[in-house]
């Protein structure tokens, strides 16, 4: 769609609205000093703009540049006239002149990004780009302090920091769009096995690959007849008795190293799915002293 014709306004006076004075503008200075590259033409922050307070307003609002939203936390809506759900992680790549708004559901705690550069160029004008990766988390935090710091030549810092997130940005979109169910299954799969120790909530690891967690749980079950939880666990246990079998490694560590805190509710679970206790299988899969070692 296109987005209705707006007078191209001075970015600075369009900053200076009454109803948005606490939104600082990043100035040349930032990028002047000694040894200091100069502005990138190719990707510039105008403004780094942290913001968790209540939302308000409900006329859409349009600017002529281009900004980036990310969600840290809350939950909420961004609607442009149509609509998308916002939670932590979400990403929104808004192009000038599109009228926009964010509807709170619970409090929403956003980093909003103006840009301008070539780099924006060749991207889509009649769309808004919508991502969701909680891995931006760390980046548009390094950028919120990095913008923060209006006594140091940091403007080259924060060229690069809006370039890595922009590049991720696009990345996980691109990904989310061109992600069958098939593929998205093998993908939520391999996030399940690369990091075991680490808590995972279905609920996050569906926001993570960009789909609500009802059709998640729906396309995982069609591919591989269970539920992602159950997946998970049969998983887990299957690594516990790998390492119960091939080392001396005691079972309240092994519990820990597949993902389980408490080496009681592993045993349970192991023993649930199994059919024997932990300490069972390990006797089960060694050669007694009399027997030969393969």
């Amino acid at each position: 769609m296109a987005w209705p014709d707006m007078d191209k306004n001075d970015i600075q006076s369009f900053m200076n609205l009454p109803d948005m004075p606490w939104l600082r503008t990043l100035e040349d200075p930032l990028w002047q000093g000694p040894d200091v590259a100069r502005r990138s033409e190719e990707l510039t922050p105008l403004y780094v703009q942290r913001y968790a307070g209540p939302r308000d307003v409900e006329e859409l609002s349009a600017h002529p540049f281009w900004e980036l939203i990310y969600v840290f936390g809350g939950r909420g809506r961004f609607i442009c006239p149509a609509a998308c759900r916002l939670a932590a992680g979400h990403a929104v790549l808004i192009p000038p002149t599109c009228p926009h708004r964010e509807q709170v559901v619970t409090r929403l705690d956003t980093l909003w990004i103006g840009l301008k550069g070539t780099r924006l160029d060749e991207l889509p004008t009649d769309r808004v780009l919508h991502a969701v990766d909680a891995g931006l988390t760390p980046w548009a935090t390094a950028l919120w302090l990095c913008a923060g710091d209006i006594h140091a030549p940091v403007g080259p810092e924060l060229d690069g920091l809006v370039g890595a997130m922009l590049g991720r940005v696009l990345r996980r979109w691109h990904e989310q769009q061109h992600l069958p169910a098939a593929d998205l299954v093998q993908h939520a799969i391999r996030i399940m096995r690369e990091k075991p120790s680490q808590p995972l909530r279905m609920d996050e690891l569906a926001a993570k690959l960009g789909y609500s967690t009802g059709y998640f749980q729906r396309a995982f079950h069609r591919q591989t007849g269970k539920t992602p939880a159950r997946f998970l666990l049969e998983q887990r246990i299957a690594m516990a008795q790998k390492m119960l079998a091939q080392s001396n490694l005691p079972v309240a560590r092994i519990a820990a190293m597949v993902g389980f805190k408490d080496p009681l509710h592993f045993s349970r679970a192991f023993s649930r799915i199994v059919g024997r206790s932990p300490t069972q299988s390990r006797r089960q899969h060694r050669p007694s002293r009399h027997e030969p070692r393969p």
